[in-house]
């Protein structure tokens, strides 16, 4: 619940409180790196590999230099706007670079990377693009306006295979994701009719009304169709936001206007509301409804952003505005702005039960973009604020930040009861947008958006300045965000429980587990920045006890890993 009284009291804090706008707590900014040329660049998506590689997708136009070192890496757009999907290494170097596009605006949305290092970008195009950065061509052309396209690449970026999908009219894709058998799925707006099989086959399907309808679709990991559902209602309806869980359930969120029909089948799940409401809704794996709930007042309320943890409970963040009920059962929870649109971050179980919400906002708008969670059940959510003495802090405590000038980018981290851990922001004097954000499996933090004129990314007590070279540059940020509440104890990616002592070391490392399944497996030593520092591979038969060498290391953090390719656990050890 909003707290006014904890606001006013903020506005009391003595003046040099007002320059603590890069308030934080547990988190180490590690490094950030800028992406731009003259014109318009934009990064949209952020993905992370099992390596701790980072993959990225957005627009550009005129020409960027992609390499953020000494050297250079220059792409030309071709006219108008196109697309880039880059790949850097866990130190923020690149590695490569495929940048596409033809004739029209060109966009790349959402970059997604499976168990192998495949990467897949979706987006939208217009006229031809050659979808292939070799020397051979791979054309596709669109059937209207502009096309939906999903094209997957190796791990070193060398083309497979790319697909389109549209009708005679403009669609858009705002989301996508992967399940854990490697399929697609795809969601966004359409209207009037389109064909969802890129295939020889035809999957079309219609749109209720001509102001758009939300669909969602799935295919195989080739890009061949498996099915499309759409739902919608008397006006406009948008999903900004999909997630699946461990057992290829769909998980939706956005926004409707006026009513809608959340049920893609013959039956009906009708919601209504005054302009536009908040609405999640969950699909089992063929894409049949279970549920869908919705939570919205008086003005426009929408969902940006969800993320189901391993249990199943639903995360989600975006906008609200005057008074919501986050509530979608017989219960009420309020919530209440406290200016223009406030952000939120609302919990829900996995059959959309509430279970709490909360807000954070000032007089202006601000907005909840991004959001990830671990394997703990925290979450990360990204996006921008503008305003003073903003509190992150939804209980008694202070987490006041302020912004500069304009829109500033914002971190915020809590634990799975929506308790604040840290927040940290940054930004200039024009406007920074957080866009995106994932974590990779050594707990580190990414941060992606777009920023103009100068602006500090380490929220900590140095700075680390980046000057956007044209209108507007993208970036990426890497933080060790709340490490020491992540890795304090050992954790377990699979059902092993691995222990290393003494921890901190100096010397001699012991190693121990039991359950483990008998077969090869391999150890490994990787440093705060991803840089693998120790690889051996032991033959390990139910109770294993090891010892490692470790004098040799310099002091610092490093993540140790147990692996045989089904299993992994992982826990931070501290060589002093």
């Amino acid at each position: 619940m909003v707290k006014a009284n904890k606001f006013i009291a903020s506005a009391l804090i003595t003046l040099t409180f007002l320059f603590l706008s890069n308030l934080s707590y547990g988190q180490k900014f590690e490094w950030a790196i800028g992406i731009g040329g003259e014109g318009i660049d934009q990064s949209r998506s952020i993905a992370a590999d099992d390596w701790g590689n980072l993959l990225v997708t957005g627009t550009y136009s005129l020409t960027v230099d992609f390499d953020p070192g000494p050297d250079s890496l220059n792409k030309s757009s071709n006219s108008g706007t196109d697309f880039y999907v880059a790949k850097y290494d866990a130190g923020g170097n690149i590695l490569w670079v495929n940048a596409l596009g033809g004739f029209g605006n060109d966009y790349g949305g959402i970059v997604q990377t499976d168990v192998f290092g495949n990467v897949y970008v979706i987006g939208s195009f217009q006229y031809t693009v050659d979808f292939d950065p070799g020397t051979n061509s791979f054309e596709l052309t669109t059937n209207g306006s502009s096309d939906i396209f999903i094209a997957k690449y190796k791990a070193n970026g060398n083309f497979l295979w790319a697909k389109n999908i549209g009708g005679i009219t403009a669609e858009s894709v705002s989301t996508s994701v992967l399940d854990a058998e490697g399929n697609i799925f795809i969601a966004g707006t359409f209207d009037d009719n389109i064909d969802f099989d890129p295939g020889p086959g035809t999957a079309k399907l219609w749109s209720s009304n001509s102001k758009g309808d939300v669909f969602f679709a799935k295919y195989d990991n080739n890009g061949n169709y498996i099915w499309a559902k759409s739902v919608g209602g008397s006006f406009s309806d948008y999903c900004y936001s999909m997630d699946v869980d461990a057992s290829g359930n769909v998980y939706l969120t956005g926004g409707f206007w006026e009513w809608t029909d959340l049920d893609p089948g013959p039956g009906t799940a009708y919601f209504s509301g005054s302009i536009s409401e908040i609405y999640i809704a969950k699909y089992d794996k063929n894409g049949s409804y279970l549920w869908a709930k919705s939570m919205g007042g008086s003005s426009i309320d929408i969902g940006n952003g969800i993320s189901v943890d391993a249990l199943g409970n639903l995360y989600i963040t975006g906008l609200m505005n005057d008074t919501v009920d986050f509530d979608p059962g017989a219960g009420v929870a309020n919530l209440i702005s406290n200016g223009s649109f406030d952000i939120f971050l609302a919990k829900y179980d996995n059959y959309g039960n509430y279970l709490w919400a909360n807000n954070f906002g000032g007089y202006y708008a601000d907005q909840g973009l991004g959001i990830c969670t671990d394997g703990e059940g925290k979450v990360y959510m990204i996006g921008h604020f503008d305003g003073a003495f903003i509190d992150f802090d939804p209980d008694s405590g202070y987490a006041t930040i302020s912004s500069h000038e304009s829109q500033d980018a914002f971190v915020a981290h809590y634990d799975t009861d929506g308790n604040y851990i840290w927040v940290g922001a940054w930004g200039g004097a024009e406007w920074d947008l957080g866009n995106a954000i994932t974590k990779d499996r050594f707990g580190n933090v990414y941060a992606l958006g777009h920023f103009q004129d100068t602006v500090d990314f380490d929220f900590g007590d140095d700075t680390f300045k980046l000057a956007a070279i044209g209108v507007s540059d993208a970036y990426i940020a890497k933080y060790s965000g709340g490490l020491t509440e992540a890795y304090q104890s050992p954790i377990s990616t699979g059902p092993l429980e691995l222990i290393a002592y003494p921890n901190p070391s100096t010397e001699r490392l012991f190693i121990e587990t039991i359950s483990m399944a008998q077969g090869l497996w391999r150890i490994e030593i990787i440093d705060v920045v991803g840089k693998k520092v120790y690889s051996e591979s032991v033959f390990i038969s139910n109770i294993f006890q090891h010892e490692l060498d470790v004098s040799a290391y310099s002091s610092g953090i490093y993540f140790l890993t147990l692996d045989n390719n089904v299993e992994r656990s992982i826990v931070k050890i501290v060589i002093q």
